[in-house]
């Protein structure tokens, strides 16, 4: 069904959706007049978050697993719209660019990306993470053959039904390189673009992300789909 499906997944992120989700609406409504606003809490919610969507018109529902791949599967499964625009719950991603990330999709490309690394783009981050974060993504444009800029944000638009058509065996943030590259390789000609945003610290609360795990995860990511590819 034509319209907008934005996959939010969290983990006790209560005090920030309670201006996300507002935000969200406001955004979205400028642009396409069908969508949905999905948060996809843990599976043991620790905070208010399901009182909070029924105050600002949003589906709360529980993912089945953990992890945040998870988390990420189950608002694909649930998403009720054709494209589907993944936000982190923590107002640290530009959302003020999903109208030009929207056109984007409507004029062609298969995945948009908000990307903090494309020409005009920001990060926020610490200089160790935004080191870390660039090497690795220097890696996967290397041994993927991959042109983005920005292959370790969630921050994009997908066609559901492309979504639908690879397997996901990532359990945590990986999935996100994961998923782009098994795209490209179910469609060599899937058209990616970059939109330039600003990324900002979280305003409230604490990552879930562990820094080194999340490295060592990637690491292992890339010997196994190049292992994937060759068999």
């Amino acid at each position: 069904m034509e319209g907008i499906t934005v996959i939010i997944p969290v983990f006790n992120e209560e005090k920030n959706l309670v201006k996300l989700l507002p935000q969200l609406h406001s955004i979205i409504s400028s642009c396409c007049s069908s969508y949905e606003l999905l948060v996809v809490d843990s599976k043991k919610s620790l905070d208010n978050t399901k009182a909070v969507c029924e105050k600002h018109n949003a589906i709360y529902v529980k993912q089945a697993g953990s992890g945040y791949a998870d988390a990420f599967k189950t608002g694909i499964n649930v998403a009720g719209f054709d494209a589907i625009i993944v936000v982190d719950g923590d107002c640290s991603q530009d959302v003020f660019k999903i109208p030009l990330m929207y056109n984007a999709y409507k004029n062609g490309s298969d995945v948009v990306i908000g990307s903090r690394y494309t020409y005009g783009g920001k990060s926020n981050d610490p200089i160790i993470s935004r080191m870390m974060s660039k090497t690795l993504n220097l890696v996967y444009r290397l041994v993927f053959g991959l042109e983005q800029r920005d292959i370790s944000t969630d921050f994009r638009i997908y066609h559901k039904n492309q979504l639908q058509r690879i397997k996901m065996k990532c359990v945590n943030f990986d999935v996100i390189e994961e998923t782009l590259i098994l795209l490209k390789r179910n469609n060599p000609d899937l058209i990616v673009t970059e939109i330039p945003i600003d990324y900002r610290p979280r305003e409230q609360g604490y990552s879930k992300r562990r820094l080194f795990l999340f490295v060592w995860d990637y690491i292992k990511l890339i010997f196994r789909l190049v292992k994937d590819h060759s068999i």
